[in-house]
């Protein structure tokens, strides 16, 4: 996408706003346009490891061992050490929300939350909505809320601007 195709959005009535000042359509053109090409690749990023997703999860899981390494959860079972999926397995008990709970007892109480069952210092503790049982609280950091925004949602827009390209004009509302 170069100039020319915002001289085009410019000069198609169809496609932009009456109150868009010059300034106003540039900088919703632009920031489009990088989201455009920010989602495409987070997309591309997703697709290439659904197709290994195997050795892409056993990947993720070591990253998050070895981010975790230091928390009392993880030396709590030996897994600082942990090499591969199946050494992980071997060290660590299935579990459910009740398994945690003495751990999200102390972070709740400790002035210093960080390095119980996170490397990093909670950016807040997140309640869900209780849907399938009572609510749970879930600590979440901010490594966490990047990856979720970036591959979660970023990701997910790559998928809309290719279902309803007419999200990319420069009005003030979609109309579909």
């Amino acid at each position: 996408y170069g100039l020319w195709d915002f001289r085009k959005f410019l000069l198609n009535n169809e496609e932009r706003s009456s109150s868009h000042t010059l300034r106003s359509a540039f900088s919703q053109w632009f920031s489009y346009r990088a989201m455009q090409y920010v989602s495409g690749r987070a997309r591309g990023m997703l697709e290439l490891e659904c197709k290994e997703a195997g050795k892409m999860n056993e990947r993720f899981l070591l990253e998050i061992l070895r981010y975790q390494r230091s928390t009392d959860y993880v030396r709590s079972y030996g897994l600082q050490s942990v090499r591969s999926r199946e050494e992980f397995r071997q060290a660590h008990p299935i579990t459910d929300y009740n398994h945690y709970i003495p751990y999200i007892n102390r972070l709740l109480q400790s002035k210093a939350a960080q390095g119980i069952l996170t490397a990093q210092e909670p950016w807040m503790i997140a309640e869900t909505s209780g849907v399938s049982g009572a609510p749970r609280l879930l600590p979440i950091t901010t490594k966490l809320r990047q990856l979720y925004n970036y591959e979660g949602i970023v990701g997910s827009f790559s998928e809309l601007f290719k279902t309803f390209p007419q999200c990319l004009n420069l009005r003030k509302t979609l109309r579909i």
